[in-house]
């Protein structure tokens, strides 16, 4: 009975014994068909992967070139920021499931980015991914103390705009990768951004350096600096006064633009409503703000790629009566009307059995050509038209540059509207001579504007002068760019003298006692869907002074809630930029007899305020019957003022302002 029990338990552990050998060999052959999957079949796919995990590969970002203004002031420019670089399959392997949440979390705390996604970016399963970007450096020593595995750091610049939303037009801003996305930033983007580094390094899994690694530094090459024409202390005026006649007039846009007529620089160009280039995202203006927060993804987007725009080059509007001095230098260039030749104006002329009217039906009686264009007169503009007829019309527009680009150096330009040739008849023909039925930018107008004050040369506006490395030598220039003659010299004085006249009889928004200014308003109603609506383009054109043309300029009043008319609405706002520039630019005031004595009259003794308190000062100016202007107001009377023009105990009339300056 042993025996056989003990027969029994020897089967049953050799029957294990085998058992446990063929899973042993099932193991085994398993291994090693495993083994020859891997080292054999899939080999070159583990070798990459291998690569990829022992070395680390951190671009490192070049700094984007500065855009300063004509003086050398920083319009733009790239602040030292750090962006951080994770390896997600190393964090995923310390925290698992709550844990991984609750460093999303705490992460989302120091950096600012959102839990969700910072979780996506430690789901992913790149070996190496960017976690966070333009992290200061106190965000950057809060996260350290997370102590989070693999955690790799590397410089970089984030764009940054001192000035909040001037010049945000021009300059534009870039995307969440530093590249250009409007503006100078995108027209000049391959300059700026440089060319990037990279930092290759061999590393374990945790991103720790191997003792025997190799290990290279490709330096990241800094981008050019853009040296634009504008200047930054005209800039302001410009904004200023725009600001407040968004205050007063309550349009719906405005759009300026200022050029040097001798050189086609721009000086200052701006346009109303604006955005903060730091935060392109999002509206300025609180109120606009609230709307935007309540749109769709897709009328976001449309929102903000409108708002990004610079209407100075981008929008259309219709001219009116400014085409006037376009349609009166042609007739003087032609030789088919002299300045002085008589005309008589009965308030209408019928063209091909239509009736066109002057302005509220006025008739202007017996005026000459300098006359009619002072008076705004439409009778005597369609006489010159149908004296010159269509084609010499034509010429003068394509050589003026109104029907084709200007070729400025920013993005989004529009072509002009002007209808066929071949489709115009009598009446279509009539229009264009003040205004009617052509479309044009304000940039556009301002070139035409400048090519009256240069003795008839038109040249090409330009926004960048030159690009400088970062030791500030001078890479490439930009040079002066003549298109071509227009008019001669003789025409062109012989219009700004009839443009000047119109601001000695109907400028008196403009008019600066002392200084000659030519200019000429103008007001269209503006189509909507191709029907002609009861909202205006309100819009005024200058050159200053006529002696020494220093400035041209153009400003575009788009739907006025009040004011309406190119003269009540543009025309302050460039009275307002004329009487800060001129003193700014060495332009002084030749008054004649009449003018001094009517002017001692009034003048009063400038009183010391430097040192005061901005409410302190404005009180001290208000009792000595002096108006003020405060230069970039931040809207606090308590700080303290720094500066003031003109200095104290200089007498100045009452309708001269002292400039108050905080800076």
């Amino acid at each position: 009975m042993v025996y056989i029990e003990k027969n029994k338990t020897e089967r049953a552990t050799k029957h294990r014994i085998v058992i446990l050998f063929v899973c042993v060999l099932a193991v085994l052959c398993l291994m090693v068909f495993r083994l020859a999957w891997i080292q054999i079949i899939n080999a070159e796919e583990y070798r990459d992967r291998a690569i990829r995990q022992q070395k680390g590969d951190v671009p490192i970002e070049a700094k984007r070139g500065i855009i300063y203004d004509r003086n050398g002031k920083p319009l733009a420019a790239s602040a030292m920021s750090y962006n951080v670089w994770v390896r997600p399959p190393v964090v995923r392997d310390e925290y698992k499931g709550a844990k991984l949440e609750d460093l999303a979390e705490k992460i989302s705390a120091v950096t600012g980015d959102t839990k969700e996604d910072i979780m996506d970016t430690l789901k992913s399963e790149s070996p190496l991914l960017k976690m966070s970007q333009y992290l200061e450096k106190d965000k950057l020593e809060k996260l350290k103390k997370l102590e989070i595995p693999s955690l790799q750091v590397a410089e970089a610049s984030r764009r940054s705009y001192p000035m909040g939303d001037f010049a945000s037009h021009v300059l534009g801003s870039v995307n969440s990768d530093n590249r250009g996305r409007s503006g100078l930033e995108l027209q000049y983007d391959d300059y700026l951004s440089g060319v990037a580094g990279r930092w290759i390094r061999n590393a374990d899994v945790h991103g720790d350096p191997l003792a025997y690694g190799s290990e290279k530094y490709y330096e990241a090459e800094d981008g050019l600096n853009v040296v634009t024409t504008i200047d930054e202390v005209l800039q302001h005026y410009l904004e200023t006064a725009i600001e407040n006649g968004m205050k007063k007039y309550k349009p719906q846009s405005i759009q300026a633009v200022v050029m040097d007529p001798k050189t086609g620089d721009v000086l200052a160009m701006a346009s109303a409503p604006s955005f903060d280039p730091n935060n392109p995202t999002s509206p300025v203006d609180s109120a606009e703000k609230k709307k935007f927060n309540k749109l769709s993804d897709k009328e976001k987007g449309e929102y903000l790629s409108k708002l990004w725009t610079n209407p100075v080059v981008s929008d259309l509007y219709e001219p009116g009566s400014t085409v006037k001095v376009v349609t009166v230098s042609s007739a003087l260039e032609e030789e088919i009307a002299t300045p002085d030749e008589p005309f008589y104006c009965g308030g209408n002329i019928t063209v091909a059995g239509s009736t066109i009217h002057c302005a509220n039906n006025v008739s202007h009686g017996n005026e000459t050509l300098k006359e009619a264009l002072a008076n705004s007169c439409n009778v005597v503009m369609v006489t010159l038209a149908e004296r010159m007829g269509a084609d010499r019309q034509y010429k003068y527009l394509n050589l003026y540059g109104l029907t084709e680009k200007t070729g400025i150096d920013l993005p989004g330009e529009a072509y002009p509207l002007v209808p066929p040739l071949e489709n115009l008849n009598q009446v279509t023909h009539a229009n264009l001579a003040f205004g009617q039925g052509i479309a044009v930018t304000p940039i556009e107008m301002c070139q035409a504007v400048s090519c009256i004050a240069n003795d008839g040369v038109l040249l090409k506006p330009r926004l960048v002068k030159e690009l400088t490395d970062k030791n500030g030598k001078v890479i490439q220039k930009f040079p002066v760019e003549i298109k071509k003659k227009v008019i001669s010299k003789k025409t062109a004085e012989e219009t700004m003298s009839a443009m000047e006249l119109m601001i000695q009889k109907n400028g008196g928004n403009v008019a600066i006692p002392g200084v000659r200014i030519a200019g000429k308003t103008g007001t269209s109603e503006k189509p909507i869907n191709g029907v002609y609506t009861h909202y205006v383009y309100g819009s005024t054109v200058c050159i200053a002074p006529v002696d020494d043309p220093k400035f041209a300029i153009v400003i575009m009043v788009d739907s006025p809630t009040y004011g309406l008319y190119g003269g009540t609405t543009a025309g302050p706002m460039i009275k307002e930029f004329f009487e800060k520039a001129f003193p700014y630019v060495g332009v002084e005031a030749k008054l004649t007899d009449e003018e001094k004595t009517k002017l001692n009259e009034s003048q009063s003794e400038v009183p010391t305020v430097v040192g005061k308190s901005l409410e302190e000062a404005k009180k001290i100016l208000a009792n000595a019957g002096l108006g003020y202007s405060v230069v970039q107001d931040q809207g606090d009377d308590s700080i303290t003022v720094k500066g003031q023009y003109p200095q104290p105990g200089k007498k100045i009339s009452s309708i001269e302002k002292v400039y108050l300056y905080i800076e």
